[in-house]
C-alpha cells in the first residue's frame, strides 16, 4: 500500500510539474507599453448625442434613401462606362439612376460642405453601421455624375462633386472604427480614378487642375492616423470581453451563427474565472497594435507578429496556451487578422490620393507647355506642386517614381512589396491584382485607362463570339 501511495503520489507530483513547466513554456502574452496612448482622441458619442450641427446627422439620415435604384441595377452600363469613360456611348439607365438621387445627393453634400463631424464611437460589439453601404453607393453614383457633367463641359458640378465624395470619405475617418475608415477609402479611390479618367479623357480649364490638386492634397492631410480607428476597435473589443464576463454572450454568439449550447459554456467559463486577465492580456496586445500602426509602413512587419498564438505544434506547449487565457487568446486571434489588409487598403490610398495629385499636376503641366513631358517630377515645384509627396510605401520616405518613354508616361508607387517593379502592374486593378500579386505598384498614366478600354473591349468581343457559336451549334 505504502509503495502504491508512493507512485501515486510521484504521478500526482509529476503531472503538477508538467502543467507548471507547459504553462511556463506556452508562447507569452507581450508586456503593455506603457507610453503608448489605449483611448481614442476624441470624446466618446454615444447615438442619442448626435446633432444637426455635426455632418454624421446627415450621413446617418442617408440610410432613408436605401431603397432607390443602385448603380449595380444598370452593371452592364456601369462596367462599360468604367473601361471608355463619359464621352463614349449613352448611359440612359445610370442617368435615370442618377436623377432618382437628387433628394440623396443634396443630403450628401450638405454633410460634405460642414466642417464638423465625429462619428458614433463604436464602442460595442453589436454596433450596427447601415449607412456604410448607402454612403458607398451615393459616392459611386456622384462620381458618375461628376464624369457625367464633365463630358458636358459643367466643369463646376463636376468639381463640386469629386470635393464632396472626397470630403466624406475624410469625414468618415472621424471617430470611426476600421469598418467607417475603410468605406471613406473606397469613396475617395473612386474619386480618384474618376478624376484621372477626365484628365486623361478630356481637355479640363487650368483652374480645374490646380483646385483638385489642392483638394486632393487637403484630403491627404486631414485624413485620421489608422492607429486612431484602433484605438476604436479596441473598445469593441472590450465590450466583447464584458460581454464574455458577464455571462452575456448569448447576443453576440448569436451575431456569429452561435448557438445557445455554447452560450452556456461561455458562462461556465466566465463563472470560472478563466476571463480575469483577459482586459489586461487585451490591453497589452493593443498597446503594441497602436504602436505598430503609428511606425512607417513595413512590408515585412505583421500585426500578427504580437498576438499570442492559439496553435503550437508541440503538444506539451499546446497545453499550456489552453491554460494560459484560452479565450483571451481566441478572441485577439479573430480581430487582429484582418488589420493588415486593413492598413494595406489604408496606406494604399493614401498612394491613391497623392499618386492622383501628382498625375493631375503632370497634365497641368503638359496643358501649360503643349503637351510636352516634364523630364523629371521636380520640374512640378513650385508653379504646380509646394513639394512632391513621399510615397506612404516607400522606405526612407522616397518620392513617388516617373518613367517616360516617347511619349507614354506613368507615375508609379512601389506599392505594398516595397519593391521597384517598374509600374508594369497595377494594385489598382482586380485582375492584375489577382494574377501578380507579388509584382505590384500603383500606378497612374494615361496608358491605364486605355488598357481598361482595351480589356473591356476584348472581353465585348469574345462574349459576342460564344453568343455566336452557340447559336450556331442550335
Amino acid at each position: 500500500m505504502r509503495r502504491a501511495g508512493k507512485i501515486i503520489l510521484c504521478v500526482i507530483v509529476l503531472l503538477i510539474a508538467a502543467v507548471l513547466w507547459a504553462r511556463w513554456s506556452a508562447p507569452p502574452w507581450p508586456e503593455r507599453l506603457p507610453h503608448v496612448q489605449l483611448e481614442p482622441t476624441r470624446p466618446i458619442l454615444r447615438p442619442d448625442q448626435v446633432s444637426p450641427d455635426n455632418a454624421f446627422y446627415y450621413i446617418r439620415e442617408m440610410t432613408n434613401f436605401a431603397g432607390l435604384p443602385r448603380m449595380g441595377d444598370a452593371t452592364n452600363e456601369y462596367e462599360r462606362f468604367k473601361a471608355l469613360g463619359w464621352s463614349k456611348g449613352s448611359y440612359t439607365q445610370l442617368e435615370a439612376i442618377v436623377a432618382a438621387d437628387t433628394e440623396a445627393f443634396a443630403m450628401y453634400r450638405k454633410a460634405a460642405d460642414m466642417e464638423r463631424c465625429q462619428l458614433v464611437t463604436m464602442n460595442s460589439f453589436t454596433c450596427l453601421v447601415p449607412y456604410v453601404s448607402v454612403v458607398l453607393e451615393k459616392s459611386r453614383a456622384l462620381c458618375f455624375e461628376a464624369e457625367w457633367a464633365a463630358g458636358r463641359g459643367d466643369w463646376r458640378t463636376a468639381a463640386r462633386d469629386f470635393r464632396a465624395v472626397l470630403r466624406i470619405g475624410d469625414h468618415l475617418t472621424r471617430g470611426g472604427a476600421v469598418i467607417d475608415c475603410l468605406v471613406g477609402c473606397a469613396g475617395k479611390a473612386m474619386a480618384c480614378y474618376s478624376l484621372g479618367r477626365v484628365a486623361a479623357q478630356g481637355n479640363p480649364p487650368k483652374r480645374f487642375f490646380r483646385d483638385r490638386i489642392q483638394e486632393l492634397l487637403e484630403s491627404d492631410q486631414n485624413t485620421e492616423p489608422f492607429a486612431e480607428m484602433i484605438r476604436y476597435e479596441r473598445l469593441a473589443g472590450q465590450d466583447a470581453i464584458r460581454m464574455f464576463s458577464e455571462g452575456d454572450v448569448w447576443e453576440l454568439l448569436s451575431l456569429s451563427g452561435g448557438s445557445q449550447e455554447k452560450a452556456r459554456l461561455m458562462k461556465r467559463l466566465a463563472r470560472a474565472g478563466l476571463l480575469k486577465n483577459t482586459p489586461a492580456h487585451f490591453d497589452a496586445v493593443y498597446s503594441h497594435i497602436i504602436a505598430h500602426a503609428s511606425a512607417p509602413y513595413a512590408a515585412d512587419d505583421s500585426f500578427m507578429r504580437v498576438v499570442p498564438p492559439i496553435q503550437v505544434r508541440n503538444p506539451v506547449k499546446q497545453f499550456g496556451v489552453l491554460m494560459d487565457d484560452p479565450i483571451g487568446r481566441i478572441l485577439i486571434n479573430l480581430i487582429i487578422p484582418a488589420l493588415d489588409q486593413c492598413r494595406e487598403r489604408y496606406v494604399g490610398t493614401q498612394a491613391i490620393v497623392r499618386g492622383m495629385a501628382l498625375f493631375l499636376a503632370v497634365r497641368a503641366y503638359q496643358a501649360d507647355h503643349r503637351g510636352t513631358l516634364p523630364d523629371k517630377l521636380a520640374a512640378l515645384v513650385p508653379d504646380y506642386l509646394d513639394a512632391l509627396p513621399e510615397d506612404p510605401f516607400a522606405k526612407n520616405q522616397a518620392p513617388f517614381l516617373y518613367a517616360v518613354s516617347g511619349e507614354a508616361w506613368t507615375i508609379y508607387s512601389v506599392g505594398p512589396n516595397q519593391q521597384d517593379d517598374q509600374g508594369q502592374y497595377d494594385w489598382g486593378n482586380k485582375e492584375e491584382k489577382s494574377r501578380y500579386r507579388d509584382r505590384l505598384d500603383i500606378c497612374f498614366s494615361p496608358e491605364r485607362f486605355e488598357r481598361d478600354r482595351d480589356a473591356f473591349l476584348e472581353g465585348k468581343a469574345a462574349a459576342h463570339a460564344d453568343t455566336h457559336q452557340s447559336s450556331d451549334s442550335h
